[in-house]
């Protein structure tokens, strides 16, 4: 799964604003107040992506089994 949109990526990093999520991105990544939402969306799935590498049996436990 990836974020589509900066709102989405909010939400599921449990973040209360866009401020939030730079601060959040920024101790693993370069960021900055002037971010596009575009770079912003581009960093969230990548730290999203390099969490879930952390915690494979996660992402396995929670996927839907295809009949």
């Amino acid at each position: 799964m990836c974020y589509q949109t900066v709102d989405e990526a909010i939400y599921y990093e449990e973040v209360d604003s866009r401020q939030e999520l730079i601060t959040m991105l920024s101790s693993r990544f370069s960021t900055h107040e002037e971010i596009t939402d575009l770079e912003l969306l581009e960093l969230a799935n990548r730290y999203r992506s390099e969490k879930q590498a952390q915690y494979p049996e996660r992402i396995i436990a929670n996927d839907p089994i295809d009949w």
